[in-house]
Order: C-alpha cells, then structure tokens, then sequence
C-alpha cells in the first residue's frame, strides 16, 4: 500500500494571493469554448468549440482571421457535428519556425 508524502508547505510561488482578482475578461462574447491558447508573435490563438481555430489581436480586440480544420457549416459548434466539423484541443506554435501546430480530437495533427 502507498501513502503520500506530506504537501509542501502554501508559501513563496505557492503561497495564497489575489492576483487573478486583476484579470481582465478578453474577448467576452467573441469567441465560445476556447480549449487551449498559444500565445506567438503578438497575438493569440485559439481552437473553439464549432471546429474553428481563430487569430486574435489582444491589442485591439478583434478576430485578425479564421480557418477551419472540418467541414464547416451554421450547425457546428453542438457535440453531434464535432465528428464533421472538428474539436481542435491542442495548439502550439513551434518556437524556431514559426509554424502552427493544432490537434483536433477528431480529425488529427495539422500544421
């Protein structure tokens, strides 16, 4: 049987904090079930719910540009067409080239 060592103590980097409390809430409305984030070159990207991966401006607030891994059509975004129009869950970008790296769920690796 096996028992766990004794929790580090809630202090230095662990230690409780309000920092959050000062976040700011980003693209509220723009954008739904964003699953991972990647951070590359000054803006964000994003794979949401309905199969769409999205480049954002955090500068300015706004959607820069849109592509689809799937099929995409008016009825993604519900769990019944994430088979068709893809559930993209992982995003990276790779740190030498540049290039994008997006796993979907359904439909595999994209770069």
């Amino acid at each position: 049987y096996y028992t766990l060592p004794e929790p580090r103590p809630l202090e230095g980097a662990l230690a409780q904090n309000r920092e959050l409390q000062k976040a700011e809430l980003l693209f509220k409305g723009q954008i739904t079930g964003p699953e991972s984030l990647c951070f590359h070159g000054g803006f964000l990207y994003t794979g949401l719910n309905n199969g769409k991966v999205v480049k954002l401006s955090i500068q300015d607030q706004k959607q820069i540009s849109t592509f689809y891994l799937g099929n995409y059509s008016n009825e993604c975004g519900t769990y019944d067409k994430e088979p068709e129009c893809g559930r993209p869950l992982g995003i990276k970008a790779h740190p030498l080239t540049g290039d994008l790296y997006v796993l979907d769920a359904y439909l595999g690796l994209f770069v």
